[in-house]
């Protein structure tokens, strides 16, 4: 009798345990818990590789790309070394970076970043791109561009620091068709108009800043002059066309060494 009593006390403590084990046993049933689960098998064998998107790739034609990648349909999205991925696109000359990232259930994005051209490097009778950091990006044939030309062996190591003065005169710049670097010391420039300058060794920015202020007031890069020369500081040369003759008003010659 005691013992019905204390059965029938232990009852609702039984229960939840006794419903717990049923519905363990069912789970076992449809394989979604069991102690013998496959270990090698991972869910990720789910997420195949359905579909690749690629943008960024204005000069580095999708083929080349598409031929480094796996093939949809065939991989496992988790399974792809993105690392190796990355590294080998970054090895094509365009490609400056890349950026790649798994969007569930299957697709692969890759965001492709270029390198922007900024001059084209002649030296030694081959052509070259370089980007404004004067790194190399690849060789071209010819030399058949809006891009401004530079020349000069070291000319790749000045371009940073030489551009960097130059880009805050604008009508300089924007008119620029060659610079030339000579031995890594100084530049001469040659504009669109085919005037010459020859800017000093040192205090580049005093110069630039002097030939501005002169054309300014007296227009003077648009007259029909051959070379301007400022490698002497304080100092004016400059070279007319042949067969041309002008007259410098005295505000013009004020106050400068021609």
């Amino acid at each position: 009798m005691r013992l019905l009593i204390y059965t029938i006390a232990l009852f609702p403590l039984l229960f939840p345990l006794m419903t717990f084990a049923s519905n363990v046993t069912a789970f076992n049933e449809l394989g979604i818990i069991s102690s013998k689960i496959n270990t090698k098998k991972d869910i990720s064998e789910i997420f195949i590789l359905e579909k690749i998107f690629i943008t960024g790739n204005t000069r580095t034609p999708k083929k080349d790309i598409m031929d480094i990648l796996p093939t949809p349909g065939n991989d496992n999205l988790y399974r792809l070394e993105l690392k190796k991925i990355k590294l080998e696109l970054i090895s094509f000359p365009w490609i400056k970076n890349v950026e790649i990232r798994r969007v569930l259930p299957g697709n692969l994005y890759i965001k492709i970043f270029e390198y922007t051209p900024f001059v084209i490097w002649q030296n030694k009778g081959s052509f070259k791109l370089l980007n404004e950091d004067g790194l190399v990006i690849t060789s071209i044939d010819y030399h058949n561009s809006k891009l401004p030309l530079v020349i000069g062996e070291n000319a790749p190591q000045n371009i940073s620091s030489f551009f960097d003065e130059l880009k805050i005169y604008p009508v300089l710049k924007n008119n620029l068709i060659v610079a030339s670097n000579y031995r890594g010391r100084r530049w001469d420039l040659t504009l669109e108009s085919g005037i010459i300058i020859k800017l000093p060794e040192n205090n580049i920015r005093q110069a630039l800043v002097r030939l501005t202020d002169l054309d300014k007031n007296n227009n003077l890069l648009s007259k029909d002059i051959k070379i301007i020369d400022l490698r002497i500081e304080n100092r004016l040369f400059i070279t007319l066309r042949e067969g041309v003759r002008l007259k410098f008003n005295k505000d013009f010659l004020n106050g400068q060494n021609v």
